[in-house]
């Protein structure tokens, strides 16, 4: 900062001196202690000020000294002051800014507003340090805190029960995009909260970064990826990597080289095709075998043939129950529910939905979660995009279907394809309740659902 003339302590009238107006701190908190210590002693202080431009004659801004002047209101009539003259604008806000930031009484958050705004100006990390006392290091995290939306951070201070700390907002600077930074502050709801989300996001766009370097290497190789299951596939070798002869790759933490190096190393060795599958987490690479003369099968494969495309089509016939079951509820008429209502039938039923809800294994969350990832299937998407508008049982018959869609593909039996009872007693226990609304299902789900198709192998006698 240049020279500035400085005149000694004298006392001006208070009707001549003014706030200034570009003063960045607007409110200036309790005054009750500081104007007691003015009744009692005086100002012990003198404040600093700078002549109002002129035409204005012997009128001055407060530059520093805003709480003395504002508590010596109808105490004092005269208050000591330091004029100084000859500063630009720039310097007169960074002369403000930088006693407010010294004030023991401010928030990070006053404060990351306050630095952000002496950059505005021209200042640098260095150069706020050295005026205001705070350490680099320091000066850089509050100023990540003031890249982020006022509207998202004043959701998390006031709107939660949250007692957010600098140390949350540091973790945040993990995340280097400010949208995503932004996104996952208003979604967490406590320092744990945030932290998993934090990592969450994090691993995620590993696993986005790594998949892209992946394939472009695998595009290098002119290695294919196939939609066959590669995880249990009699028609290819699965490739092993790593110490422990893994027979996938994790794609957060994999070892480009090792798997670039095996890869090659095998090329090198067959003259099979190597092909790759990805799942959302891990990759497995595999050489495709040649294919075997035709022979004839023998009475295991056959039988295992038979067993595979029955467990298919017992998943198929789940599919088809769960649009059914979607469909019926669209198909509820709104009338019958009132008049439901008013012969008090509904509160039974809500009762039993309630307690096939909870055998479904649903909570909040994982509802949430499952609602959203619907509206990705398309069988299941004419529903759930209407859900708002429906009634209170068929919100609930909604979230039902939602959570029987979910299941894995055994639903209906087990690893020998004999009826799973648990699970089917959860359909047919639905089923009931939408044929009671009027939903017909085929014969043949109907022997499905009670465990008596010819799809499913028959029981030992001793489990009957």
């Amino acid at each position: 900062m240049k020279n500035n003339k400085c005149s000694s302590v004298v006392m001006i009238s208070r009707s001549q001196l003014h706030p200034h107006p570009d003063n960045p701190r607007k409110d200036l908190g309790d005054l009750d202690e500081l104007r007691e210590s003015i009744r009692e002693h005086g100002v012990m202080q003198n404040l600093t000020v700078i002549p109002k431009p002129l035409p204005c004659i012997d009128e001055f801004y407060i530059l520093i000294g805003h709480r003395r002047y504002a508590a010596s209101e109808g105490i004092l009539t005269e208050l000591p002051c330091v004029i100084v003259e000859d500063l630009s604008d720039r310097e007169q806000i960074g002369i403000m800014l930088c006693e407010n930031l010294q004030r023991a009484d401010l928030t990070f958050i006053e404060q990351a507003h306050g630095f952000q705004m002496m950059m505005d100006l021209g200042d640098t990390v260095k150069s706020i340090s050295e005026k205001t006392g705070f350490s680099e290091a320091t000066v850089k995290h509050r100023l990540e805190i003031a890249k982020l939306p006022k509207k998202v951070i004043e959701k998390v201070e006031k709107e939660t029960s949250w007692q957010i700390n600098i140390s949350d907002y540091i973790a945040l600077e993990k995340v280097k995009n400010l949208k995503d930074r932004s996104e996952i502050l208003g979604e967490s709801s406590n320092s744990e909260d945030l932290e998993c989300n934090i990592n969450r996001y994090l691993r995620d766009k590993k696993i986005e970064e790594n998949t892209l370097k992946i394939r472009s290497l695998f595009n290098e190789l002119g290695i294919k990826e196939v939609k066959v299951n590669l995880s249990w596939n009699d028609e290819y070798k699965k490739l092993q990597f790593g110490k422990n002869k893994s027979p996938f790759i994790y794609i957060e933490d994999f070892d480009y080289e090792d798997l670039e190096t095996t890869i090659r190393t095998r090329q090198s060795k067959t003259k099979n095709e190597i092909v790759c599958q990805f799942s959302y987490s891990c990759i497995y690479i595999a050489e495709k075998l040649p294919k075997k003369k035709d022979k004839k099968k023998t009475k295991a494969e056959l039988e295992r043939e038979r067993l595979k495309e029955n467990e298919k089509a017992l998943t198929d016939a789940r599919k088809q129950i769960c649009i059914e079951f979607a469909n019926g509820i669209l198909d509820i008429d709104p009338d019958r529910l009132r008049k439901l209502e008013k012969e008090q039938v509904l509160i039974p039923m809500i009762t039993n939905l309630w307690e096939l809800m909870e055998r479904a294994e649903m909570s909040l969350y994982s509802y949430t979660m499952r609602l959203e990832q619907s509206l990705c299937k398309s069988e299941l998407k004419p529903l759930v995009e209407k859900y708002e508008d429906l009634h209170i049982v068929q919100k609930m018959m909604t979230r039902i279907v939602i959570a029987l869609s979910d299941r894995h593909g055994r639903d209906f039996c087990d690893w020998q394809n004999k009826p799973e009872k648990n699970h089917l007693k959860i359909f047919d226990d639905f089923y009931d309740v939408m044929y009671g609304m009027g939903l017909r299902l085929s014969n043949e789900f109907e022997l499905i659902l009670e465990g008596s198709s010819n799809l499913y192998e028959p029981e030992d006698e001793e489990e009957e």
